[in-house]
């Protein structure tokens, strides 16, 4: 008869195992009846594990991996939590589906302070949508949602699948990032008194020329948050191509019509809604 599998926990835990988890890996990983009910609100009440008839605890076969459930066990357990900032960040989301398919509160929190962690959102922007989305998360699914815009449709497709009304909120989302390109990119065209002005033309190929050049660029611009250092640069080529170069008669309307577009600029690049108002 082969030893019952020890609890994750250790030597620390004084519990007897009464039942078993077997991975979809097949790891055998030694557990307790009564925490699985106190801990979570997906595993069946205590009174409802059976024995198998040679006596042993019964076996239960479960879709995760061993090391995402014996890291899941440790959470329910009266006793110091894992440290998950070691996980990778497929094992991570691997972690907080399963702490969120058993609902183990403890587990939830855990992940869901980890993924808001500086720089894992950014490093696995697709895979903290997708856990924000599906297990209802705003601020991560609006922090994550700005460093996907420049994925292409077809992997946003593979990710949420049959999810169409997420898919479309992605779309429009994505929508609003189209119309600030072409705000950020298109000069006033309107309200000119002197559209031969040469101080106005070098301002406009001035601006456009440090602008991305592309949407795709300009999105992964977006995406990488650097739109502040973009809008700086209207005042910058403001100062240098009108305030000495333009007729003075028509200097007021030349700056006047440079603060239109960098108001519109500002408006499109920090106003843009968030995710969340879309799902």
């Amino acid at each position: 008869m082969d030893p019952t599998p020890s609890c994750p926990v250790g030597s620390e835990c004084q519990l007897p195992i009464d039942i078993i988890l077997r991975s979809s890996d097949q790891v055998l990983i030694g557990a307790h009846a009564t925490n699985l009910e106190q801990w979570s609100e997906g595993f069946p009440p205590a009174d409802g594990v059976l024995k198998s008839t040679d006596g042993q605890p019964e076996i239960v076969d479960l879709t995760e991996d061993g090391e995402t459930l014996r890291t899941l066990l440790q959470c329910m357990h009266r006793a110091q939590y894992p440290d998950i900032s070691t996980l990778d960040g497929e094992k991570l989301f691997e972690l907080a589906h399963a702490a969120e398919k058993y609902r183990v509160h403890s587990a939830m929190a855990v992940c869901f302070g980890q993924i808001l962690y500086p720089n894992n959102i950014e490093l696995h922007p697709l895979q903290s949508l997708h856990y924000a989305v599906k297990f209802n998360y705003p601020k991560i699914a609006d922090l994550a949602a700005p460093h996907t815009v420049d994925i292409p449709l077809d992997e946003i497709k593979d990710l949420f699948g049959d999810d169409k009304a997420t898919i479309l909120a992605w779309v429009e989302y994505r929508e609003a990032y189209l119309k600030a390109y072409d705000t950020v990119i298109t000069p006033p065209t309107e309200g000119h008194l002197h559209p031969d002005c040469a101080a106005w033309r070098a301002f406009c190929q001035a601006v456009q020329a440090e602008l991305p050049r592309s949407l795709n660029a300009f999105l992964m611009t977006m995406a990488s948050e650097e739109f502040v250092e973009m809008y700086m640069t209207y005042g910058r080529k403001q100062a240098e191509c009108i305030g000495t170069n333009c007729y003075p008669e028509y200097a007021h309307n030349c700056n006047a019509k440079a603060t239109d577009w960098a108001t519109a600029a500002h408006s499109a690049l920090f106003e843009i809604p968030n995710i969340s108002s879309y799902l």
